[in-house]
């Protein structure tokens, strides 16, 4: 199996966001925002960005509609606005992308994205990647700098070892 890392553009230039994935030998990026656009990185929307790393070689692909933090159906949402995460891991929807990314790992090194830079702020770390670590698979966050750090570090800074959903 490949190495599953995750990683968040926040308003990092294109370039150096292409060289980090490189750094890491990245062959499939992951795009797991539920909308593939940024406003003010016109670059990071999904068009441009599937040019971007498919000039450098990396595959593209969006699973968003899966794995995304804010999903469309307002079941997952709570009177308040504020999304039911825990329903949201035991949808049919959010297994099959979870299931997908794994397949895809079986053969490559991939790094699922999304815009927030830090992990522990992002679905990709409290969400994807803690259902990943229950299975018992790792993934590797690339930070700002590009040093890595694995879940289970990560999630050792929270609450006794867990994430919180919320």
């Amino acid at each position: 199996m490949g190495t599953i890392y995750t990683a968040g553009y926040g308003n990092m230039a294109i370039d150096r966001f292409l060289n980090l994935l490189k750094r890491h030998k990245i062959e499939i990026l992951i795009d797991i925002r539920s909308r593939p656009y940024s406003k003010s990185r016109p670059e990071y929307r999904k068009q441009p960005l599937d040019r971007f790393v498919r000039k450098e070689g990396i595959e593209y692909i969006f699973l968003g509609d899966k794995l995304g933090g804010r999903p469309k159906a307002e079941a997952f949402y709570s009177p308040k606005g504020t999304i039911d995460y825990e329903l949201l891991q035991q949808s049919p929807s959010y297994k099959q992308g979870v299931s997908e990314l794994i397949a895809l790992a079986d053969k490559s090194d991939v790094c699922i994205i999304c815009a927030e830079m830090l992990p522990e702020k992002c679905h990709r770390g409290f969400l994807v990647s803690e259902t990943l670590y229950k299975m018992g698979i790792e993934t590797r966050h690339i930070l700002h700098g590009g040093n890595l750090m694995g879940h289970g570090e990560l999630r050792a800074k929270f609450k006794g070892g867990q994430m919180d959903l919320f």
